[in-house]
């Protein structure tokens, strides 16, 4: 078994060993916020970076629009000739317009009035 004193002793000794150890792990954290800390304030001055610049596009000129090309047909038929009468009307050509054949319909009639709802106060 060990003496009282030895047993201070080393006692003691553990104190200050956990003692010294706390102290160094707080100065390295101290040490190493100081390193980051400097390094911050040399590398980034806390302003936005500056865009880049935009590309240089070449300026085109404005589309012009034009009409759609129109395609013609023309078709041409045979008439019949003057004097006879297969498919026309007494001697017209039949490339000459028309009256219209009927007269233009009437217009509808306008509705029937609404029902009447007799009440006391307002009588029909």
């Amino acid at each position: 078994m060990e003496q009282p004193e030895d047993l201070k002793r080393s006692r003691n000794r553990a104190i200050w060993t956990v003692r010294l150890a706390t102290f160094a792990g707080v100065m390295s954290a101290l040490g190493v916020t100081w390193g980051f800390a400097n390094l911050a304030e040399a590398y980034f001055s806390g302003k936005p970076p500056a865009p880049p610049p935009p590309p240089n596009v070449p300026k085109l000129a404005a589309p012009v629009q034009q009409p759609p090309p129109v395609i013609t047909t023309i078709v041409h038929h045979r008439s019949a000739p003057s004097g006879s009468t297969s498919g026309t009307t007494s001697g017209s050509t039949g490339g000459a317009p028309r009256p219209p054949s009927s007269a233009p319909a009437a217009p509808p009639a306008p509705p029937p009035p609404p029902a009447c709802h007799s009440t006391p106060s307002k009588p029909c």
